[in-house]
């Protein structure tokens, strides 16, 4: 259990340590990618996160989207993955879908999805998710999470 919480909800480290992704997961629908570049750009000023390091990738999770910056300082609109079809399986699991879910079950949800990223357990991927590399860059991190206790 950490000592302060996180500024977001999900770190991944690589094995050496080195900060490789910030995730923040928000059951929010209808976002677009302004909205979450704004939200990223906040996380980002309040200087909570620079006290880790620089993420490689700053990653917001909705349930019907996956925004992706591969350079978080950068102002350019993100990556987008079709979360509806990235995480349909986990929707499956949790018999729910992405209009549906509570707010803690989709939290659980994104911290599940993120444990098998970074397990490297082989599945299909959406090719946005390939193409970002962000499945590559976590593979075999250590997730990091705010401990619920």
């Amino acid at each position: 259990m950490r000592s302060h919480p996180l500024p977001v909800d999900f770190l991944v480290r690589s094995p050496e340590g080195r900060l490789v992704a910030a995730v923040e997961a928000k059951r929010r629908l209808g976002t677009t990618p302004e909205w979450a570049a704004r939200l990223k750009t906040a996380m980002l000023a309040s200087g909570e996160l620079g006290e880790l390091g620089e993420p490689l990738f700053f990653v917001v999770v909705v349930p019907d989207k996956i925004y992706i910056w591969t350079s978080p300082a950068n102002e350019s609109l993100p990556i987008i993955v079709d979360a509806r079809v990235e995480l349909a399986s986990y929707y499956e699991r949790v018999a729910v879908d992405a209009d549906h879910i509570y707010p803690m079950a989709f939290e659980n949800l994104v911290w599940l999805w993120l444990r098998e990223l970074t397990m490297g357990l082989e599945r299909a991927r959406t090719p946005e998710l390939v193409d970002s590399g962000l499945d590559q860059a976590v593979e075999n991190g250590h997730l990091v999470y705010e401990d619920a206790a």
